[in-house]
């Protein structure tokens, strides 16, 4: 990541900041803005910083410019800007769990670097999805306290596994202890996607017979852990693994 930002290398020391398209477009223009008052607060405040100081700013797609804080308060770019890549896309498709593990783990996922998270509707899945924003709020602030450039894309889909709208052009994983057919990522590279990694987890009360017959048939299982783990822990660990191959894959 300190290469996306025009060569200044303590991108992780520096405060990072998400602004909307239209405050990120003024400022890479040349524009002095003023920051929104709960991050001036955070640099001020919380982290005791004065005088001129130097953060990196990102439009939620990707793109991070270096800027400075004045004395003044007004904030102006001090570097070029520099588009971070896209790393392959990594989805999540789950059924809503209990709100306080909901919210933990969209944190977590965020931190990891998961692009969208879709919600549906699952036969054993007892909890309700309370509006979405709440969630949004949190993945805003998981990317700027793990300095992720990409806001996740998060979505409610009246829909269950079988109408889900599968993308041709991915490639599905789902994990279940239900199942000792599981595969090894590193070993699944024959026919892998391009275009993007998603992964399917069941609810609290896990899948029904019908939901487990039809991940079966069509998409591979992915070994998780020799324990039976929590629905959200389910979840990390399974964004863990796609992140993981991603980044095995870039590298071989």
């Amino acid at each position: 990541m300190p290469d996306a930002v025009s060569g200044i290398d303590d991108f992780y020391q520096t405060p990072f900041v998400i602004l909307p398209l239209n405050e990120f477009q003024r400022l890479n223009q040349g524009e002095r803005i003023q920051l929104p008052a709960t991050d001036l607060h955070h640099i001020r405040k919380s982290l005791r910083l004065r005088g001129e100081v130097l953060i990196h700013v990102t439009d939620g797609v990707g793109n991070v410019l270096p800027c400075k804080i004045a004395d003044d308060d007004v904030t102006a770019s001090c570097g070029v800007l520099k588009p971070e890549k896209r790393p392959m896309q990594t989805l999540l498709i789950m059924a809503p769990v209990k709100k306080k593990h909901l919210e933990i783990m969209v944190q977590k996922i965020t931190e990891l670097g998961v692009d969208e998270i879709h919600f549906i509707n699952s036969d054993y899945s007892n909890a309700g999805l309370d509006k979405l924003e709440r969630l949004e709020k949190i993945a805003y602030e998981a990317c700027k306290q793990s300095k992720n450039p990409f806001l996740p894309l998060i979505k409610q889909f009246n829909a269950n596994l079988m109408e889900y709208p599968y993308e041709e052009e991915s490639t599905y994983f789902w994990g279940d202890w239900h199942t000792g057919e599981t595969l090894d990522l590193k070993e699944g590279t024959g026919n892998m996607s391009n275009s993007g990694f998603g992964f399917m987890n069941g609810p609290e009360g896990g899948w029904s017979e019908k939901e487990r017959n039809f991940l079966k048939n069509r998409f591979p299982c992915i070994n998780l852990s020799r324990n039976v783990l929590r629905s959200e822990t389910a979840a990390v660990v399974g964004i863990y693994q796609l992140k993981q191959y991603i980044y095995y894959r870039s590298d071989h």
